[in-house]
């Protein structure tokens, strides 16, 4: 089947270079219905720059920030902490507020990902919040899952299949589940089965809309079970007092402990993630805050990450499906 139109950027040459304004254009290109129901804002300078429809329009975001308390209180939260979505439906719109110029936006496909590519994946990710049905459901787990699955789509039709930058993104996920305490933006079984997919399936034969649809299958299909996300987060709870930090600091027991979740497991899709996780933080291509995670070196670490590759391989076999019955 022929290349749509809209993955048009997977045939360009590289470096790719990411342009607000032309893929703004290229969006309403592909999705007329969503002008005046989608706008993007500039958010890494205030007021911003309003783009609605085809036009861009500096005078126009002090009208709509004027008119909407909530929006502008959201436009200054993106100025200071990065790019978001909302929906307004009083209002009968929703808003996409990037600030790229954070680089704690800048790591989701790890620090060796190309800056144009880490950028539209931010773009995308967002984007799909606002356009896919169940991007910003009352289940959060599940909004991510679906903005992640979106923006990974659009990132091999961009890009190809063969694009290592969104590789990254599968521990990336683990990572922060494991010392933030939160699964909300645990999207990696989604992700990793995107992946997978992408070596048999033509993703740049699909339309916009059959994009769409697809990314809200992937996640509906492939989000983690309710009951494992929880059993996860309290099983890894102890590494939420301050592990963060002392990863970031190079302190390596924490590594040890995460890895011992992944070598001596008492479930084995725990294990696969804690493995996943503990072997993107020996990759040190992640961060934390905006922080990048220092690559711990030395023989001790050669052998964990040898341990922790038969673990993760062992882990791809397939398994019988775990039920956790919980009260919670």
């Amino acid at each position: 089947m022929a290349t749509q139109p809209f993955n048009a950027a997977a045939t360009v040459l590289q470096p790719y270079v990411f342009d607000l304004d032309r893929e703004v254009a290229e969006f309403y290109r592909d999705h007329p219905e969503q002008k005046n129901r989608i706008f993007y804002i500039d958010g890494s300078t205030l007021p911003g720059a309003l783009y609605r429809g085809d036009e861009k329009d500096e005078d126009d975001v002090t009208e709509i920030l004027g008119s909407n308390p909530a929006l502008l209180l959201n436009n200054k939260t993106a100025f200071e902490s990065g790019s978001r979505s909302d929906l307004y439906p009083k209002q009968g719109y929703g808003t996409v507020l990037l600030n790229l110029s954070k680089k704690n936006q800048q790591n989701l496909l790890g620090y060796t990902a190309p800056a144009g590519q880490s950028e539209a994946f931010v773009f995308d990710h967002e984007t799909g919040h606002l356009l896919c049905e169940k991007g910003l459901d009352d289940n959060t787990n599940l909004g991510e899952c679906v903005a992640d699955a979106y923006a990974v789509l659009r990132h091999i039709q961009r890009f190809g299949k063969d694009s290592t930058a969104i590789r990254t993104l599968v521990g990336k996920r683990a990572v922060e589940m494991m010392l933030g305490g939160c699964g909300d933006h645990f999207t990696s079984p989604v992700v990793e089965k995107i992946i997978a997919d992408s070596q048999k399936t033509d993703f740049s034969a699909m339309t916009p809309a059959e994009t769409v649809e697809r990314a809200q299958r992937y996640a509906e299909d492939n989000a983690v079970e309710t009951n494992l996300l929880r059993r996860m987060i309290s099983d890894f709870g102890i590494l939420n007092c301050g592990a963060a930090d002392l990863v970031m600091k190079g302190d390596p027991g924490v590594i040890r402990y995460m890895a011992d979740f992944a070598l001596h497991p008492t479930v084995p899709e725990e294990a696969k993630w804690a493995a996943i996780a503990v072997r993107t933080l020996l990759d040190g291509d992640v961060g934390i805050d905006g922080v990048r995670l220092q690559k711990p070196v030395g023989e001790e670490w050669t052998k964990l990450r040898q341990a922790i590759d038969a673990r993760t391989t062992k882990s791809s076999q397939p398994q019988p499906k775990l039920i956790i019955v919980s009260s919670l």
